[in-house]
């Protein structure tokens, strides 16, 4: 199994991957909401990371990548999807200028991270849809981003990025969008789900057992374990759970090796042998 997880390291590192997932943190909107226009907000301030170190310069330079591309693709595909979105260029602290019917949504980044195997490194933004009275924010979501290899933050990432935003908008019924499928700027409708930063590899698969989010499906787990794996749910791609006969259980998120941390976090805790349950979105367990 350890080859195996560092022959699969390998193709992550020459293949060049990304990862993406948008997941809602907070709604005070009740979902009764009708928001029906936007003003996206991308603060241009100079970021104050937490650490200057290695990880701040690399999330620095994936930033100054993605940035602009999000301020140019979001307003575009949230508009050609029903929600009409105007982006204001914004280097102060004065209160943004709405007009009739308009919400700001605001962007900004709050970490980043890097690994030195295999040079992956993560970036996380924070989305917050103001009230336009109060200016407190009614609904955030997180919106991440792993990268490895030689991969490129490119016009394919911030549309897929700028339609799970979208996504999450309507399933929180927050923004008065219709159901259906989500359209790229040239009127084809999209796949919208989170990005795996494995799903490239072809040994990878879904075992079918049972949808990634039937926390009652996953086989040994006490009680205990399945908040344990609620709480999986929640977290950053990519990520992994592992699990063993005897009860034990592990999870591992972000960076190239979740699996084998994973494993390696499941297996301190018994003799049982722990092998994964789940990868990002995938089920590769397979019924005994």
């Amino acid at each position: 199994m350890r080859n195996y997880l560092r022959f699969a390291w390998l193709c992550l590192l020459l293949a060049g991957c990304v990862s993406t997932h948008v997941t809602t943190l907070a709604n005070k909107s009740g979902g009764t909401q009708e928001v029906q226009r936007l003003v996206l907000v991308f603060p241009n301030a100079h970021v104050t990371w937490e650490f200057n170190n290695l990880a701040a310069t690399v999330g620095e330079k994936n930033l100054q990548q993605l940035a602009p591309l999000l301020r140019d693709r979001l307003p575009a595909l949230f508009t050609k999807n029903g929600l009409p979105t105007r982006y204001v260029d914004k280097r102060d602290a004065s209160p943004i200028a709405l007009q009739a019917q308009e919400h700001a949504l605001l962007i900004k980044p709050t970490s980043a991270s890097f690994m030195g195997r295999g040079g992956a490194s993560g970036l996380h933004l924070q989305a917050d849809l103001l009230d336009p009275v109060s200016g407190k924010s009614i609904w955030t979501a997180e919106v991440s981003m792993s990268k490895s290899g030689l991969a490129k933050l490119d016009e394919g990432v911030a549309d897929h990025i700028a339609l799970q935003i979208l996504d999450r908008l309507r399933a929180d019924k927050v923004a008065a969008l219709a159901e259906g499928p989500w359209l790229n700027l040239e009127g084809k409708s999209v796949e919208t789900a989170p990005k795996s930063i494995y799903a490239e590899l072809p040994w990878l698969k879904d075992s079918g057992f049972a949808k990634v989010d039937d926390v009652m499906a996953v086989p040994y787990l006490s009680e205990k374990g399945r908040e344990g794996y609620r709480s999986y749910l929640n977290k950053r791609y990519p990520r992994a759970f592992a699990i063993a006969p005897n009860g034990n259980w592990a999870w591992s998120s972000t960076g190239l090796d979740v699996a084998e941390r994973a494993l390696a976090a499941c297996n301190k805790n018994g003799k049982d042998p722990c092998e994964l349950y789940s990868i990002d979105n995938k089920v590769l367990w397979r019924k005994k």
